[in-house]
């Protein structure tokens, strides 16, 4: 019933994303239908008409209808990154710093997130011991 309004959907493991053209009601009817697929399980939904946190990621949509992506930690992220003094030959060290800058570069649509998200990651590394 819902179909020709369900624009994007996309599921990782347990982690669903979709983008819904419709009215309130009826994404809560749609909802509610999706919690009882699989009887015994029951789902825990956020929506927002402009900004959502999913995985690793905040998507927003401007009023102008821009999308634009920023990195996101959930609150309980202890940041563990690997010690720097670890058994890991230097090589992953360096490959694991580069492939974080990479990361952080590449889900930041701002420049200035990125130049922000990069400063933590040096300020984190810091802290752990780098």
């Amino acid at each position: 019933q819902f179909c020709h309004r369900t624009i994007y959907y996309r599921r990782y493991i347990d982690d669903i994303f979709f983008i819904f053209n419709g009215n309130q009601d009826e994404l809560l009817q749609l909802l509610s239908e999706m919690d009882t697929y699989i009887p015994g399980i029951k789902l825990t939904w956020q929506y927002s008409t402009d900004s959502i946190d999913f995985l690793d990621l905040t998507i927003k949509k401007s009023p102008e209808g821009i999308v634009s992506f920023q990195g996101y930690s959930k609150p309980i992220s202890t940041f563990q990154h690997l010690p720097p003094h670890s058994c890991h030959p230097p090589a992953t060290i360096r490959g694991y710093i580069k492939g974080e800058l990479i990361r952080v570069c590449s889900i930041n649509t701002s420049l200035d997130d990125r130049g922000t998200a990069c400063l933590l990651l040096f300020q984190r590394l810091r802290q752990r011991g780098y």
